[in-house]
Parts: structure tokens; sequence; C-alpha cells
């Protein structure tokens, strides 16, 4: 065969027909050359070389028939493949309308399952609006509930300072300071002063079982009842006004038939009216510092062992006792009282405050003003506690003869 720009010439096609056995490649083939061999027959006839008789019109007509026959048979083909393909597409038309009705059933199947849902969710949203509106209510009931608590202990707070010493009353016979920080609003510590006697003026700092509201209720009736301990008996003895008073708040708080616990620990001084030179005191698990100027010494008074309300106490009363222990005093001296609050503070590291450090703070500023002690012992207990919580009541109260 022969190449022509790169295109192969119709011969070297049929050829390659015939070698991939194309439909009708043989017959035309054979037309071809049956043609091209009356062709030769005709020249030699022609030329008078051979004896024949010119045969191409019936060549002609072979090519004709047999293009004919290759036409037919590729038509007759193409209709055949025609008709498989149209079967096959009718066959997918069908499978396609089947899987359509099918992916249409799918499809309103989850359409039902969708509308359920909705349904369902919308059934659900009624009923969080519901508990919405539930919890809403709830919270403006608590939140009045609340407000109505807070606006009784606040007024319980107020009933409560209402009942301490007036800071005018200290002024007449004491220079003084007075730390007074409830860990809640009300506070289980609280501080009593009388000076109704004609002899003797009485000071008293106590620290209830608990703190918040139940501390403060304790506190109420330590005053009353102190109160009443030197209003009615009139009894200027401190053991015998100690012993009262735990008599009486066992009795007030029943102690003989419940299993209430509470209880509380006491410090109570007497002082005799114009007499700056010493100080009588007693006192229940509640200890006392007096400063002495003259020696620089701070010394500690220590109280019994034994606080007031515990009827568990009963059994060694024989041997622990109130005591009473008059003190000498300086010109200036200066008599600290405390409940344990203060020292009992903890820091981030959950470290105790701690007495030593308390006792060394009170001694190295004992000789400043007394105003300027109480702002070194606030800001010492705020630097050391950080963010601390505040865990218990606090009161440290310092008091100078006038």
């Amino acid at each position: 065969c022969t190449v022509v720009s790169n295109y192969y010439i119709p011969d070297f096609l049929l050829i390659k027909y015939i070698r991939e056995k194309k439909k009708g490649a043989n017959v035309l083939f054979f037309s071809i050359l049956i043609l091209f061999i009356i062709g030769i027959n005709d020249m030699l006839f022609y030329n008078d070389l051979i004896k024949s008789m010119a045969l191409l019109p019936i060549g002609i007509f072979v090519l004709i028939l047999g293009q004919s026959l290759t036409l037919a048979r590729i038509f007759t083909n193409a209709f055949v493949e025609n008709e498989k393909l149209t079967e096959k597409l009718n066959y997918q038309n069908e499978h396609l309308q089947e899987l359509v009705k099918d992916r249409t059933k799918e499809i309103e199947r989850q359409k039902q399952d969708i509308l359920q849902k909705n349904e369902e969710l919308l059934v659900q949203k009624e009923e969080l609006q519901v508990q919405k509106d539930s919890i809403v209510k709830q919270k403006e009931i608590i939140e009045e509930h609340a407000k109505l608590i807070s606006d009784s202990i606040e007024y319980a707070s107020s009933i409560q300072k209402s009942i301490l010493p007036s800071t005018q009353n200290l002024k007449i016979y004491f220079e003084h300071f007075i730390i007074f920080l409830p860990k809640d609003v009300v506070s289980g510590d609280f501080y009593w002063f009388s000076d109704n006697h004609p002899q003797y003026m009485f000071f008293a700092l106590g620290d209830c079982t608990g703190h918040g509201v139940p501390g403060a209720f304790l506190s109420l009736i330590a005053s009353y009842l102190l109160n009443s301990i030197m209003n009615e008996k009139h009894t200027v003895d401190l053991v015998e006004i100690m012993e009262t008073l735990d008599l009486k708040f066992n009795k007030f708080m029943h102690k003989s038939t419940s299993k209430n616990i509470d209880g509380m620990d006491i410090s109570i001084l007497r002082f005799e009216k114009g007499n700056k030179k010493k100080v009588d005191f007693t006192g229940a698990k509640g200890n006392i510092l007096v400063w002495y100027p003259t020696t620089k010494e701070l010394k500690r008074y220590k109280a019994s062992r034994r606080s007031i309300g515990f009827l568990s106490d009963a059994t060694t009363k024989s041997r622990i006792k109130f005591l009473k222990t008059t003190i000498e005093l300086d010109e200036d001296s200066i008599i600290y009282l405390y409940s344990d609050g203060y020292i009992d503070q903890n820091n981030l590291s959950r470290k105790r405050l701690g007495t030593l450090r308390f006792l060394k703070t009170i001694k190295e500023n004992a000789e400043v003003p007394i105003q300027q002690q109480k702002i070194i012992l606030i800001k010492q207990l705020e630097e050391y506690k950080e963010n601390s919580p505040q865990r218990d009541d606090i009161t440290v109260i310092a008091l100078r003869l006038k």
C-alpha cells in the first residue's frame, strides 16, 4: 500500500478491514479483485495478446453487485443492531421506570418519616416551651424567695448590730478598735458590754457554734442571757456569771432532752470603774492578750478548757472549773480579745494564718495608734488569704482604758 501525507489509501483500508473481519469487506474485496482481473483480460484482449472477449461490463456488474450486497448486509446488520439497541433501550426504560417508582416510593416514605419527625419535634418543642415556662416561673419564685430571705437576713443583720454595744458608749471608757467581719451577712461572733452596775463594768466576746443565721441566733440568745443574768441576779462574780450562763444556755436549748450540740466559747472581763491598774478575767476556751508597754511584753492569758453549753463536759466538771484571773495592768496596757476566725483563716495553699503570725503582728504594732493597728491587721488578713473564701466569722477587739 502507498502512504500519502500520512493518510492510507483506500486499498490499504480494505485490507485492514479484511484483517479485522469487518462485515462485507470480503465480498467487496472479491468483487474488486474480479474487476481487476477482467481489466487485465480486456487489456490483453485489445492488444491481441490473448483470444478472449471484452468482459468489462461484467466486471462492473460484479463490482456493483458486490457493493450492493455489502451495503445490503451493512444495512441489515445496522437494522438488526438497531433492533437490539431499541430492545435494550426499551428494557432500560422499563427498568428505569421501575427504579423511578421505587425511588419515588422511598422518597415518599422518607417524606412521611420527616413529617412524622417534624410532628414529634413540634410536640417536643411545645413540651420544652412548657418546661421553659415552668422553669422561668420557678426561677421567678426562687428569686422572689431569695430576695425575701436576703431582705430578712439583712434585717436580721441590722437587729444583730443594734444589740451590739454602741461605739459611742465604748468611747466613754475605752480607746479601742473593733474588727467585726461576719463570714455571711450575720455572725455567730458577738461582743457584749454592760456598765449598769455602779462599781463595775463588763465586756465579753463570744464565739458561738457555726456561723450565718444559726450562729447569729445563738449570739442573740447569749446576749439575752448575759443581760438577764446582770439585770436579774445582779451578780458581779465572774465565775458565778459563767456558771449561770452555762446553766441557762443548756436549759434554754433543752440540752437534757435533745441532741443539740450547740455552744460557745467566751471571754468576760470585769473592770472596776475608775481603776486602770487591773482587770478580772474568766473565759470558756476564750483566751485574751495583754500588752505591757513598760516591759514591751505581750502576754497571753488562757481560759478554762471548758465551753458553754456542752453537756459532754458534765463528767469533767468536777475537774474543770471556771477560774477568775486578776490581771495587773500598766498605765497604757492594751487588752486584745479575739475569736479563732482570724487565726484559722487559710490562704490559697490551705495553710492557716496561725497563732504565731497573729501574735507577732500584734506585738510588732502594739505601740502604733490603735486605729492604725486595726488597718494593719485587716491588711495582713486580706494579703494572706488572697482570693480564698473567708472560713469563719472574724472578730478582733482592742481595749485601752481611758
